[in-house]
């Protein structure tokens, strides 16, 4: 009886393992892409600001920063759902994920 318990206690062992283990690079390459994203966010307001003569306290909207006619032709999402907050010249933007910030 002994064996088996032994048995289906490894076998779990090793199934939350491997599955953990594949979940894993997923998630940091999620986090890796939101932070990417969220420098682009930071580049592009750096630009509007200094272009714009905006002072550290203007918060720039999506339409300044987003679109046809702005620095970026579409706003960046987080693959992992997060949504971005871009705030004020002086804030770093930020997502709503733990873990995806700059």
């Amino acid at each position: 009886m002994s064996i088996w318990v032994t048995t289906i206690f490894l076998s779990m062992f090793l199934a939350v393992y491997f599955i953990t283990s594949f979940h894993r690079p997923h998630l940091i390459s999620d986090q890796e892409t939101c932070v990417s994203n969220l420098q682009t966010i930071e580049w592009a307001k750096n630009k509007w600001a200094a272009v714009n003569n905006k002072n550290s306290n203007d918060v720039p909207q999506d339409s300044d920063l987003f679109g046809i006619n702005s620095w970026w032709n579409t706003k960046p999402v987080c693959p992992s759902g997060g949504s971005y907050t871009l705030g004020n010249v002086a804030t770093l933007p930020t997502c709503s994920i733990p873990g995806h910030n700059l």
